[in-house]
């Protein structure tokens, strides 16, 4: 059984959220030229704070996505059979 669910799995794998964060600089250009105030953008700096949050998201999935490469054995660090471990860091 797996440890992941399927939301966070999407989250963190599927291109598809990071388009959430194209909504909200939408909005902002949609309200200025419609000169409304829409949903979202009525707070001084929504730019700044999407921004932000897409700035936390993008370092959480390369978080995952690291997570995953050193935990399935992609990159593992290289064992030295040798006394010398000068050698052993060394060699390639």
């Amino acid at each position: 059984m797996k440890s992941d669910s399927r939301i966070l799995k999407f989250v963190q794998v599927s291109p598809w959220p990071i388009f959430v964060f194209f909504v909200i600089p939408f909005l902002v250009v949609l309200g200025g030229f419609l000169h409304i105030s829409l949903p979202l953008t009525d707070s001084k700096y929504p730019l700044l704070y999407n921004n932000v949050c897409f700035t936390l998201f993008a370092a959480v999935r390369l978080l995952y996505y690291i997570k995953g490469i050193y935990g399935n054995g992609i990159l593992e660090p290289k064992q030295c059979d040798t006394d010398n471990g000068i050698t052993c860091l060394i060699t390639f």
